[in-house]
């Protein structure tokens, strides 16, 4: 039995510009939206909202 020449059975595929294009597009929408969400998340944290607000001072 003989085995296949690999370098025969390979093909290079690449992907054209337009699916460069839409994949370019769908990155950096979710990448934006991830940001939005953290800055969403980080300003409503419980820690940010007590940091804020001024502390108590017991007078005698």
């Amino acid at each position: 039995t003989t085995t296949p020449d690999l370098s025969s059975l390979r093909t290079t595929i690449m992907i054209s510009d337009s699916q460069l294009y839409t994949l370019a597009i769908f990155l950096g929408s979710a990448s934006m939206l991830l940001i939005i969400l953290y800055h969403f998340l980080e300003v409503n944290s419980e820690d940010h909202i007590n940091a804020d607000q001024p502390k108590a001072v017991k007078l005698k």
